[in-house]
């Protein structure tokens, strides 16, 4: 029987330090001998995640929610938002609120509005003018709003079935609507012939519902999102390295 194991990283594998756990790279190197794939599936862009996907030796990974699909170096397949709809959405933004924040994340590099770059003094990004966005193989947008109720008026302006805006608080994440952790799933699920019923995925948030959902065998955080217990077996904290032991239990039943 083929096993897939799947995991977030913030807040679910790493803890609040963003560290991984003492002994993660040793488990991981246990479900490997055991021939069982492992993944991580996160929010992150591929260089704010990779250097854990090598660190655990992974055999594949989906960045940005789902946008973009990696094993090792090599792209799997990648669901862009068009450079086009960028300028525009900007453009709505500009002239919903001159506050918000927008994001970019294309070809490996974040760009940030100046609201974004501004506020964000820790920021790794490059300052532009979205409105004027010439980049491509953009793999998500994101947006930051003073307050929540704002955030909720913004997915009012998404007028194409291209693209999914995910909410969470004072906060927006804008992807291609071919993209999704779900679907990243369900794609590295066939790519190595492992039946959905066999699949063990680990989340902490609210973006991670639809993951746990379809899983075989959903498990969250102890300080995870309500709606994310609701779908999971409650693991112990981040902080105490609740989704290892958890790992280590599996390990333990199939090696009986």
């Amino acid at each position: 029987m083929n096993y897939l194991l799947v995991t977030e990283l913030g807040g679910t594998l790493l803890d609040d330090k963003g560290e991984l756990p003492k002994g993660a790279k040793e488990v991981f190197a246990d479900l490997a001998e055991l021939d069982i794939k492992t993944a991580v599936v996160t929010a992150r862009p591929k260089r704010l995640a990779e250097a854990f996907v090598k660190e655990l030796g992974c055999d594949v990974a989906a960045y940005n929610n789902g946008a973009e699909i990696y094993r090792g170096e090599n792209m799997l397949c990648s669901f862009p938002i068009s450079s086009s709809f960028v300028c525009e959405f900007a453009k709505d933004m500009q002239s919903f609120n001159p506050d918000v924040m927008i994001g970019v994340e294309a070809n490996g590099e974040l760009f940030a509005n100046s609201n974004m770059y501004s506020a964000w003094d820790l920021l790794d990004a490059t300052r532009c003018d979205l409105t004027r966005f010439k980049g491509d193989s953009v793999s998500k947008i994101l947006v930051g709003a003073s307050n929540s109720s704002d955030i909720a008026d913004i997915a009012s302006f998404i007028k194409t079935e291209d693209v999914r805006i995910e909410l969470a608080g004072s906060t927006a994440l804008v992807t291609s609507s071919k993209a999704s952790k779900a679907k990243a799933i369900e794609k590295i699920a066939s790519m190595y012939d492992v039946d959905m019923s066999c699949v063990y995925v680990f989340g902490n948030d609210l973006s991670d519902v639809e993951m746990l959902r379809m899983s075989g065998h959903a498990y969250c955080v102890s300080s995870g999102h309500p709606m994310a217990k609701n779908y999971s077996t409650v693991v112990g904290s981040n902080n105490e390295s609740g989704v290892l032991k958890a790992i280590q239990r599996f390990i333990t039943g199939i090696k009986r």
